[in-house]
């Protein structure tokens, strides 16, 4: 790949657009990529790095013929970074060129140095896999000024970059987009200055300490057009890794993918360096750092006492309890859910197993199951909140005798071995099995109430099921109010339904107040086809359609 198309005399531009980021060092972002994120507060890193680039500015003459300006380009990069205290990260990027090959001949030369900071600014999403927002503006100073070198912009530059970035267990990901504040310049036709940044990288760590990853880099340029040979774009793979000793190691390959200053045939890069992920150590692994911590050899262990000096305390009884806060350092705390931070063993004066402080009837036996409360029939329910207390029953009937298990006890139950509907409010019914069933929500009919076809007229086959849902209302004034509802199967036009449905369910209406319903406890609302509960393709599926409800709509 050549990546340049233009000739140039002086050229007052950097050639070498790569450098190693200051998050990538961190242990934070890809190879070039600013990450959003920071390592601990007060870490810091200093790495030295090695990067050889082949033909990264290249001419090539309209006649199709080719020079190379500069053919390899080898620079040494020194880096370092501080972590303020969690707000921001400074970097400093000091490259210098031991070989710089121009126009065959290889000289050495100094490039820009380059004042950054990274400064997290938002956080989206859940802990672990959010989404980072940050800022990374950049000073660039012209130390350089080597004529015909390539290495340096000549005049005070900057960038600012906005970041983004997250993971997502093992992967992650970064996006960076800013603006170059570059010094204008040309070559041929051509002109240089400030120019939009984008970049975009991905990463997968296979093991805490080890990283691999790729990216794309690219610079548009705002002088003169956007022409493509002057808007380089670069791709890199690259892999990391940082031991726990703190030495970090950077490795990484790229190419350029579209022509442009400083997109080479292929670069080499290499960081070796240390980082810091600041603070004291933790010599005996029990949380707390060595500048805290009393006894660095002996973990702390964490007994209630003094737990944030680093250091452990006797307890001689061995009830987990240090001798001095227990009150009874001989006698080891029972644990019984009674004051048992004071060490000591607690009474029990019905000796029953349950301390007195705990008891809640501490001068009667009883069994844990009731709190130490005495319970004849042995049922879980202690006698003075059994209604039954000499014959066992269950919680739901509360402790007395339930035959049918219907949840009516058996004293009010008239029909002690015939269950009621399993739907039925137990509180609402005697007992008995009914074709009207009352729950929390309905009052719910075990038969259809039939109208003569296509017409609202009640048929007399239905009146007595009517006239059982009037009894529940006579019988239950707690219930305030019910809708009664109509509803059809899909035979006939909607608007037909609609009608005949509201015309059934206020005949209904008028026949319970008739059996003396007051009014005001009813309405009537007529929802034709609108909600089947079986298909309408059978004869049997429209036979369930076409139905009178009652839901209880105030209680």
């Amino acid at each position: 790949m050549f990546p340049l198309v233009f000739a140039a005399a002086a050229f007052a531009q950097d050639a070498d657009t790569f450098s190693f980021s200051g998050s990538a060092l961190d242990d934070q972002g890809t190879l070039q990529l600013a990450h959003p994120t920071l390592g601990q507060a007060d870490s810091y890193y200093a790495a030295l790095g090695l990067v050889l680039a082949d033909k990264p500015l290249v001419v090539r003459y309209e006649d199709g013929t080719e020079e190379v300006l500069v053919g390899k380009q080898f620079s040494t990069r020194v880096q370092g970074g501080y972590n303020i205290n969690g707000f921001t990260r400074v970097d400093v990027d000091v490259p210098v060129y031991p070989a710089v090959q121009v126009n065959g001949t290889s000289q050495f030369a100094m490039g820009d140095i380059t004042l950054g900071a990274m400064f997290p600014v938002a956080h989206v999403g859940d802990s672990n896999d959010g989404v980072d927002f940050g800022l990374r503006p950049q000073l660039i100073l012209p130390t350089g000024r080597n004529a015909g070198a390539f290495t340096s912009r000549d005049t005070i530059g900057g960038s600012l970059t906005a970041a983004a970035g997250g993971y997502v267990s093992q992967v992650g990901w970064r996006a960076n987009l800013g603006f170059d504040f570059g010094p204008k310049t040309s070559l041929e036709d051509l002109d240089f200055g400030s120019s939009f940044l984008a970049g975009l990288g991905g990463s997968y760590k296979p093991i805490p300490e080890a990283v691999v990853g790729a990216e794309l880099d690219s610079r548009v340029t705002l002088s003169g057009g956007t022409a493509w040979n002057k808007n380089p774009v670069e791709g890199h793979v690259y892999g990391g890794y940082l031991h726990e000793s703190g030495f970090h190691a950077l490795l990484g390959l790229g190419t350029g993918i579209i022509a442009g200053v400083g997109a080479p045939n292929y670069r080499l890069g290499l960081s070796l360096g240390y980082r810091n992920d600041g603070g004291p150590g933790d010599t005996d692994g029990d949380g707390l750092t060595d500048d805290v911590d009393r006894c660095i050899e002996d973990p702390e262990d964490f007994d209630r006492y003094q737990d944030t000096d680093g250091c452990p305390e006797p307890d001689n009884d061995g009830d987990g309890l240090l001798d001095l806060v227990d009150e009874c350092p001989d006698a080891a705390e029972d644990i019984d859910g009674w004051e048992d931070g004071d060490g000591c063993p607690d009474p029990d004066n019905d000796g029953d197993g349950i301390p007195d402080g705990g008891d809640d009837c501490p001068d009667v036996a009883g069994p844990a199951s009731t709190n130490g409360c005495p319970d004849t029939d042995g049922d879980g329910l202690a006698d003075d909140y059994d209604k039954c207390p000499t014959e066992a029953g269950p919680l739901a009937t509360e402790g007395c005798p339930d035959r049918d298990s219907d949840r009516v006890p058996d004293y009010r139950d008239e029909c002690p071995d015939d269950p009621i509907d399993p739907k039925a409010d137990p509180r609402r019914s005697n007992g008995c099995p009914s074709k009207v069933i009352v729950t929390a929500e309905a009052i719910v009919i075990t038969e259809k109430v039939y109208f003569n076809t296509g017409r609202s007229t009640i048929k007399p086959v239905s009146y007595s099921i009517l006239d059982e849902v009037a009894a529940v209302f006579l019988a239950h004034e707690d219930i305030k109010r019910v809708e009664v509802a109509g509803h059809t199967d899909s035979d006939g036009s909607d608007a037909s339904n609609k009608k005949l449905s509201q015309a059934r369910a206020e005949a209904v209406k008028t026949y319970l107040e008739g059996k003396g319903v007051a009014s005001d406890r009813l309405t009537a609302v007529g929802y034709g086809e609108e909600v089947p509960v079986d298909s309408n393709k059978t004869r049997e599926g429209k036979a369930n359609n076409r139905r009178v409800e009652f839901v209880i709509t105030e209680q």
